[in-house]
């Protein structure tokens, strides 16, 4: 089976990853998906200060729930369209996360959604996507 990672933020170009990777599973066979939204870390100061595990995890529930939130309309359209999937929320940097996960999952694919632009207006991948190309060995299909 083939597993691809498909980072997820609640963008427009997200959302188009999301659906590129549909027609891509509709079109093979065997294909797994992992939708992975990445939210903030806790800032240091707060787990310094207010660092026990259960304060932790209360300062994390809002960010998690605004993660599951976020996934619940891909999950749906997965669901639709019959793809076996497994949805995270994760804290930390997207990029970090992103690459470490891809690493740590086997993952055969990324795809990102990536909406930026040059001075001119040409495409060009947006910061986090320059960076998980930067530290993944894992093809990266960029969705426009």
């Amino acid at each position: 089976m083939r597993t691809v990672l498909i980072p997820f933020d609640g963008s427009a170009p997200a959302l188009r990853a999301v659906r590129s990777f549909i027609d891509l599973a509709r079109a093979a066979t065997r294909m797994h998906a992992i939708v992975l939204n990445v939210e903030p870390s806790v800032p240091f100061m707060d787990r310094l200060v207010n660092g026990s595990p259960s304060e932790q995890r209360r300062v994390e529930e809002p960010l998690r729930d605004k993660g599951e939130t976020l996934l619940a309309p891909v999950k749906s359209e997965l669901e639709r369209a019959a793809i076996p999937y497994t949805a995270h929320v994760e804290f930390g940097d997207p990029a970090d996360v992103i690459a470490a996960r891809a690493k740590e999952w086997h993952a055969d694919l990324i795809i990102m959604g990536a909406s930026g632009r040059d001075a001119i207006g040409r495409f060009r991948p947006d910061a986090v996507a320059q960076k998980v190309l930067h530290q993944t060995d894992v093809p990266l299909m960029l969705v426009k």
